[in-house]
């Protein structure tokens, strides 16, 4: 009977402490039908809103590709004229060193026109002429039209 009575005394004192202290309890009662379509109207709005950020993204997305791609056909077709621009000078400095040297051994070229190379008749003196060693020998060379500059002495 003792622990009756306590067990009671207990109930009431947590009894009273819940309804001073102005704890709620959470009603069980469902929602009307209402509430619940306006719930329902929030998530469909919810996610119309998603679905036009994640439609925004796609279409962004795809632009970027295909700027993306225009960038890497652009990157391409520079490095295809680099190539050529690259083969086209190795080209180049191969018939200035041929001028050069053949200003160098026969020596009646000025330096215009070994750069532009405006004398063709020039050059096809220099195509025509024999490349053995012993018809070089027999001539001497030729003076370039470029003054000679004396080293100078030191005394």
């Amino acid at each position: 009977m003792k622990r009756n009575k306590a067990q009671k005394a207990i109930a009431a004192a947590l009894s009273a402490t819940l309804v001073f202290s102005g704890a709620a309890v959470p009603a069980l009662a469902t929602p009307s039908s209402s509430e619940l379509k306006s719930q329902l109207s929030d998530a469909q709005a919810k996610l119309d809103s998603l679905y036009a950020k994640a439609e925004q993204a796609s279409e962004d997305l795809n632009q970027t590709k295909v700027e993306l791609d225009q960038t890497n056909s652009k990157i391409d077709s520079l490095n295809s004229d680099i190539e050529k621009t690259q083969a086209e000078l190795k080209e180049k400095q191969a018939v200035l060193s041929k001028r050069v040297a053949a200003n160098y051994k026969y020596g009646d070229t000025d330096l215009l026109s070994i750069l532009l190379g405006s004398d063709s008749s020039r050059r096809s003196r220099i195509s025509s002429r024999p490349r053995s060693p012993s018809s070089r020998s027999r001539r001497p060379p030729r003076r370039s039209s470029w003054p000679r500059r004396r080293p100078r002495v030191r005394r």
